[in-house]
């Protein structure tokens, strides 16, 4: 998934082994640096690039001050894994609040916040309080923080229990502040299919950040070379994100993945053994195809390293 989509960087929220084993997973997901919170329970990977440092290291929350060249302004992004009551989270709220104070230039936050926002982003269970939801609402009130919204499957979590008992809820969303809003005026979530979680990966993206990375990039010569020359190298790179991210030639993938997306639908309306088994069978068959992709995406990485080191 992460050769797929071609990430930057990636934060993985309670990742289930010791952290002493980040680093093997930053040289198997192909990442050049790597981080863990101070309860391992929030790994952060980036590839080369970017001048990364932690600017607040929590239990419940990794903030990164994130440059992509010395000539390109400063951001912030934060990396939420929260409790799962109110009152332990009431310690992660007031962390972000405190960070506000220091913060004055685009911030994202984003991850489980294990806590919804509004009644109808939960199906299951007991209805949802509006009391429930009041901390988190403030804090990223305070904060002057936005919903930026998603693409895909209105719900981030199951308990994967019998359809009777079976919840569903969006924990995971992103938020950012005016300033990124403003600095990234394309971002987009999409909410990608379960696969070995109970929660769904989410994939962040920007269109801006592709034409400003190249664009200000020096190039010496008259201004009328370098204006054909970051127009030659920015046509290079949207054609190569346009291939990439929106031409996928892995068709099957993409099917499946689009499948996925109906089948979870359709077990959160039905919630029979029958649409939970379905659900099952397609993502086996999700699984098999990513496990393709990703053969298929090594194989051509190996390629071009050979083709770069003869030359």
């Amino acid at each position: 998934m992460v050769n797929k989509h071609k990430t930057d960087m990636v934060a993985i929220s309670e990742p289930l082994v010791n952290s002493n084993k980040i680093e093997g997973y930053k040289r198997f997901l192909g990442f050049n640096h790597c981080i863990s919170n101070i309860n391992g329970k929030i790994w952060c990977f980036w590839r080369d690039g970017c001048d990364v440092s932690v600017i607040h290291n929590h239990v419940q929350q990794m903030t990164l001050k994130v440059q992509k060249n010395h000539n390109c302004q400063e951001l912030f992004v934060t990396a939420v894994y929260a409790k799962c009551t109110a009152s332990e989270r009431m310690d992660l709220w007031s962390s972000l609040e405190n960070l506000n104070r220091i913060i004055n230039q685009p911030w994202c936050i984003g991850g489980d916040f294990n806590v919804i926002l509004h009644p109808e982003e939960k199906i299951g269970g007991l209805p949802h309080r509006n009391a429930e939801s009041y901390d988190f609402f403030e804090c990223m009130d305070s904060c002057g923080m936005m919903d930026i919204g998603y693409i895909g499957s209105n719900y981030t979590w199951c308990n994967n229990w019998t359809p009777s008992l079976r919840i569903w809820k969006r924990l995971d969303r992103v938020f950012v502040n005016d300033q990124w809003a403003q600095k990234y005026n394309s971002n987009t979530v999409k909410h990608l299919p379960r696969v070995g979680s109970d929660h769904r990966p989410l994939l962040f993206k920007n269109f801006r950040e592709i034409v400003t990375s190249d664009w200000r990039l020096h190039i010496q010569g008259n201004p009328m070379w370098k204006l054909q020359q970051k127009l030659k190298r920015l046509g290079k790179k949207l054609s190569k994100w346009s291939r990439e991210g929106i031409c996928d030639v892995h068709e099957n993938t993409e099917m499946w993945e689009d499948r996925m997306q109906f089948l979870e639908d359709k077990d959160m309306e039905l919630r029979t053994d029958d649409s939970r088994e379905d659900l099952n069978k397609g993502h086996a068959e999700y699984i098999y195809w990513l496990n393709k992709q990703d053969s298929i995406l090594k194989q051509k990485s190996q390629v071009r390293w050979f083709e770069e080191e003869q030359h």
